[in-house]
């Protein structure tokens, strides 16, 4: 852990099935995309700015169930949005 990797937030782990993934929007100016992703009977809402974890998340099916590794997080309307991490398929 770096000097201030305290700045970035505590890391966390949902791990589910998904039920559903939802393309939210692309912001150009800085590159994050957003998603939605329906685990059981909750929304994950996560931004990234990496490809290959946007791919990841964007050909994610229904029944997969995935660990999501998170850290750091921001609040806007009363919902949360995660910086996304990691996406592992579990066995």
């Amino acid at each position: 852990m770096g000097l201030f990797s305290f700045l970035r937030g505590r890391k966390n782990t949902f791990t589910g099935t998904v039920q559903r993934t939802a393309s939210v929007m692309t912001a150009s100016a800085n590159g994050n995309a957003f998603f939605g992703i329906l685990l059981g009977e909750e929304w994950l809402r996560v931004y990234t700015n990496t490809l290959s974890l946007a791919e990841a998340v964007a050909f994610l099916q229904p029944g997969d169930v995935v660990s999501i590794e998170v850290q750091g997080s921001f609040k806007e309307d009363q919902r949360t949005w995660y910086r996304l991490v990691s996406v592992k398929a579990e066995q």
